[in-house]
């Protein structure tokens, strides 16, 4: 059933009408409208009544209970003139008037009379129709209410409806039952309500209501949330205390492990330092001591009293002196100014003189190396105090360290200005260079004592990691600062500034003083490769990167062996696969590769792995020593060594390997392997063996052939075969091939000729003879010997 409105407004709806809202039938058969402007309805379940005006009691139904005689009304519905209604039924008509069953009474009271808890009556203090709140325990949210209407005419037409509020979402329709049962109820506030109607049709106005507290467990009290917060504060103070407690040991442990990483890395630095200055030292000590030596021992032979000293020894020796006495000097101003020490000896005088003069003793070496270098001076003369000593070390080590770091052709520019301020003069010194340049990651610590960019052996320049930290703590003695900007690949700049004195008014005359003497010398090449003839002469390969030390070596051994020069590891490493060497002298410390990688390649390349190699070195720790022979190095020196001591580790190494190879040159043509040889002198000469009797008997196999399938060049394969076994490579073959001839022959598995064709030789003749001169006898005398035997 729907009820149209709103047509005065202009916005007509539908409000729909069902059994929920008192309807005894969603099915309606007919309908009539009586003078007091109700609607009657006959339904499938008995009659009702509609009555418009009345906004809360709509519908009021009757059934058989109610006087009907059946419930199903089918038939007509109307209504007279007298406002009688006639209800076709079954056999026969019934007829009313409204006005007698529409009567007016008042409603009937509606109540909860019962509160059951798991079935069991709940214990209250009074009864409950009389109670407007009742409060049960957490344990008691199964329970069931009852309730009535106490209206007596046609009971079973009392309807309910009933909501517990908080808890259900809608309205539970009832219908004539009378209770409400709720399971599991969560601990709360909530509000019963109920509503009910009777057989006179429309839900009451006024309901029953019912507040029910459940309250929750002990562990979901006030009290209990507070014993948690208080708990919960309590581990929060002891976790805080915990954290600062635990943060605070942790922050004294990094302090701690900071100062130890500190003073490890201070201990790896000097440790690096140490080892540098021992490189630093031992070359020139080196040098210095083997010609003072050479000369001793020329003054005791000869019983002269004088001895004839070369002048380009002597400019070693005082080269070598003044870079010792240079190294010494910066040693002692770091430890003077570590001890505070070191005072500045100022004297006033051109500042711009004093910086040309040491300018210009860079010119050779800028020329020897064609390395484009200007400087420019503004003013081109000024007045300062100063001291010499110092300004003349800040100069000369960036100039050094440019020069050091700048390749051959490149670019470097000192640019010096001065400026006289109110009481005092700003001087600003600027080096630039276009060489390898220092990476972001480095440029905060070069100036930290010890350290160096490049700490590896393979290091491209030497240096002892102390030039740029004195450097600083000079111009902190001065009250001014230093600076770099570089970028890889591009070039480096550092910059100077300077707070001097202002000079005297006499300065001039004060200064009449010679300069000092600063002299720099270009560094000499000598020649890479020794020519001589190839294997009658023992040939040795130097690999040193200090020209004067290589210079010296050659000329020490050149009366002897033929000698070969490389300045590193990696030019070291072609020389020797080209020319194979009899004998390899090397530094350990080199640019691009140093002399432990060297002797790894060689050792464990097939060409070159019976090369000996002599490495020299400053490094007389045992830890260093074990790494060279580790890597396959047959001797071990440190620097300083006596040129003396060299020469006859030479000898020796090349008569050991000399006795060596003639033991092994029999014992491998008799495939014996009693001799012990180097793991890849083993394989190359295992491979040599099965490449040679795969081709016995291929008369046209060559020592080209032999070669090609080694991966060898013919003169490589020569030496390399020569080095191990004392014979030429023909000489191999042809001596493997009468072995094999000998053993075929004693076998008797056939006649001489069969068998030199057997074992590549097709002229019989040739074979005859060849078997003659390897072994004394003729074939068939051979034969005769072993008929003898038997």
């Amino acid at each position: 059933m729907c009820r149209l409105s709103g047509l005065q407004q202009a916005k007509p709806t539908f409000h729909p009408y069902t059994v929920d809202d008192g309807l005894p039938s969603n099915r309606i058969n007919h309908l009539v409208r009586d003078k007091a402007g109700r609607i009657w309805l006959s339904t499938a379940k008995g009659l009702s009544c509609f009555d418009p005006r009345h906004k809360t009691i709509q519908f009021r139904s009757f059934d058989q209970r109610d006087g009907l005689t059946e419930d199903q009304l089918d038939d007509m519905l109307s209504v007279t003139e007298t406002g009688q209604i006639y209800l076709g039924v079954t056999g026969g008509i019934t007829y009313f008037h409204p006005d007698s069953l529409l009567t007016s009474y008042a409603a009937p009271p509606l109540m909860i009379y019962s509160l059951k808890i798991f079935d069991n009556e709940a214990r209250l203090d009074s009864a409950i129709e009389f109670k407007q709140r009742v409060q049960l325990l957490a344990d008691e949210n199964f329970f069931t209410l009852s309730f009535a209407l106490l209206h007596y005419v046609n009971p079973e037409k009392n309807q309910y409806r009933y909501k517990l509020e908080g808890y259900d979402v809608q309205w539970n329709k009832a219908n004539n039952l009378n209770f409400a049962t709720y399971k599991n109820v969560p601990p709360g506030a909530y509000t019963f309500r109920v509503k009910a109607t009777s057989n006179h049709g429309g839900w009451q106005e006024q309901e029953r209501t019912l507040q029910m507290v459940i309250l929750p467990p002990w562990w979901r009290t006030w009290w209990a949330y507070f014993g948690y917060s208080f708990l919960a504060l309590t581990a929060l103070w002891v976790g805080r205390r915990e954290i600062v407690k635990r943060e605070r040991l942790k922050a004294d442990l990094f302090i701690r492990q900071a100062e130890a990483d500190q003073l490890k890395e201070l201990d790896r630095l000097k440790s690096r330092f140490f080892a540098n200055i021992s490189h630093e030292f031992g070359t020139p000590l080196t040098l210095v001591l083997n010609i003072v030596k050479d000369k001793m021992s020329l003054w005791q032979e000869s019983g002269q009293t004088a001895v004839r000293v070369k002048g380009e020894e002597l400019q070693v020796m005082q080269r070598n002196a003044q870079r010792l006495l240079e190294l010494i000097d910066q040693l002692l101003d770091l430890s003077k100014i570590e001890a505070g020490s070191l005072p500045l000896n100022n004297q006033s005088g051109d500042l711009m003189a004093f910086i040309r003069y040491i300018a210009a003793s860079f010119h050779s070496l800028a020329e020897s190396r064609r390395i484009q270098y200007q400087y420019g001076l503004t003013p081109a003369t000024f007045g300062a105090s100063f001291d010499r000593d110092k300004i003349e070390k800040i100069v000369t080590n960036l100039l050094s360290n440019a020069f050091k770091f700048t390749p051959e052709g490149g670019k470097i520019r000192l640019e010096v200005t001065a400026t006289k301020q109110t009481q005092y003069v700003a001087v600003v010194i600027k080096v630039t260079d276009s060489g390898i340049g220092i990476s972001p990651d480095e440029q905060s610590r070069i100036f930290e004592r010890f350290y160096q960019v490049d700490t590896s052996t393979t290091r491209a320049y030497e240096g002892s990691g102390i030039g740029l930290a004195l450097s600083k703590e000079l111009v902190e003695l001065y009250g001014g600062s230093i600076g770099v900007n570089s970028q890889p690949g591009e070039g480096t700049t550092f910059t100077v500034q300077l707070v001097l004195e202002p000079a005297l008014t006499n300065f001039l005359q004060e200064a009449a003083e010679a300069l000092p003497a600063v002299s720099i010398e270009a560094k000499t090449q000598g020649k890479k490769t020794s020519e001589g003839k190839f294997p009658y002469e023992e040939k040795l390969l130097i690999v040193e990167d200090n020209p004067d030390l290589s210079a010296y070596l050659k000329e020490s051994l050149a009366t002897t062996y033929q000698v070969l020069e490389a300045s590193n590891g990696a030019e070291a490493l072609q020389i020797a696969l080209a020319q194979v060497p009899d004998l390899l002298i090397s530094d350990v410390m080199m640019p691009l590769m140093d002399g432990f990688t060297l002797c790894h390649t060689l050792k464990t390349d097939e060409r070159t792995s019976h090369i000996p190699v002599i490495l020299l070195t400053a490094r007389a720790g045992v830890n260093n020593k074990l790494e060279g022979l580790q890597t396959g190095a047959d001797d071990y020196l440190v620097k300083p060594f006596d040129s003396r001591e060299l020469l006859i580790r030479i000898k020796n190494l090349l008569e050991n390997r000399k006795k060596s190879r003639e033991r092994y040159a029999k014992e491998f043509i008799l495939q014996s392997t009693s001799v012990a040889l180097p793991s890849a002198d083993e394989k190359f000469l295992s491979k040599l063996r099965d490449v040679i009797e795969k081709n016995l008997s291929d008369e046209d196999f060559t020592v080209e052939e032999l070669g090609n399938t080694m991966a060898l060049s013919r003169v490589q394969l020569y030496r390399k075969l020569y080095a191990l076994t004392n014979q030429s490579p023909s000489d191999l073959i042809r001596s493997m091939r009468l072995q094999k001839a000998k053993q075929l022959l004693e076998s008797r598995v056939g006649n001489i000729s069969e068998i030199g064709y057997q074992v590549g030789f097709k002229n019989p003749g040739y074979f005859s003879k060849s078997f003659s001169k390897e072994f004394g006898l003729s074939p068939s005398d051979f034969l005769l010997s072993l008929g003898a035997k038997d």
